[in-house]
């Protein structure tokens, strides 16, 4: 706002061709056929200008430069899109793209998205945080195959029904079940075995 201001303040201006030099500085300079000026990037020059650039600039009777545009770049490196006090991408009506061979997305504090609804489609997935939520009324998913490596598991279930059209093997160390209520296991064959001892205690103990 200030630099528009001070822009409508002059009667005249001067458009001309510059090389910037000096870009990351705080006015920059840009070199033109009349020497070299100091000059502020306008609000309306979202591409940031580089060292070697070909930009537009107009230039007051103050000898205050503005830097309208870049023409064209020097380097074939990213460039930079954006202002220092940040801006937002708006789509009023239709939709909004971003499109490249690599796309990064990297906030300082907070990245946050919102939308009614959200579709990922990738064949290599990686998520890396140090803490993960999910929360949501229902989740549903269909894999070939899990594989998770855990070192501490904490779950609680309401109601859990869980159907096994083949086959479970578990591996465990040391295994503790605790049902407060009643406990029925039924099998067509079963086997419990055991190296050393086998206890079974309760009031009373039916077998056959």
């Amino acid at each position: 706002m200030n630099t528009a201001r001070q822009f409508r303040t002059t009667e005249h201006a001067v458009l001309c061709f510059g090389t910037m030099q000096h870009a990351p500085r705080k006015p920059c300079l840009v070199r033109t056929e009349t020497g070299l000026y100091p000059a502020l990037r306008a609000a309306g020059c979202l591409l940031a200008p580089e060292d070697g650039d070909s930009v537009l600039v107009a230039i007051d009777g103050a000898s205050r430069a503005y830097v309208l545009c870049v023409l064209e770049r020097a380097s074939d490196a990213p460039a930079r899109v954006g202002i220092a006090t940040g801006f937002t991408l708006d789509a009023e009506a239709g939709p909004l793209g971003l499109s490249g061979e690599r796309v990064d997305i990297a906030a300082a504090s907070l990245l946050s998205m919102t939308a009614a609804t959200a579709s990922l489609v990738a064949p290599d997935t990686r998520i890396d945080a140090t803490r993960l939520s999910l929360f949501g009324e229902t989740l549903s998913t269909v894999l070939g195959a899990l594989e998770a490596k855990v070192g501490r598991v904490v779950e609680r279930f309401r109601r859990v029904h869980r159907r096994v059209e083949e086959s479970e093997t578990a591996e465990i160390g040391r295994l503790r079940v605790t049902v407060k209520g009643n406990m029925h296991v039924q099998a067509r064959d079963a086997l419990l075995k055991t190296e050393e001892d086998l206890a079974l205690d309760g009031k009373h103990i039916h077998l056959g």
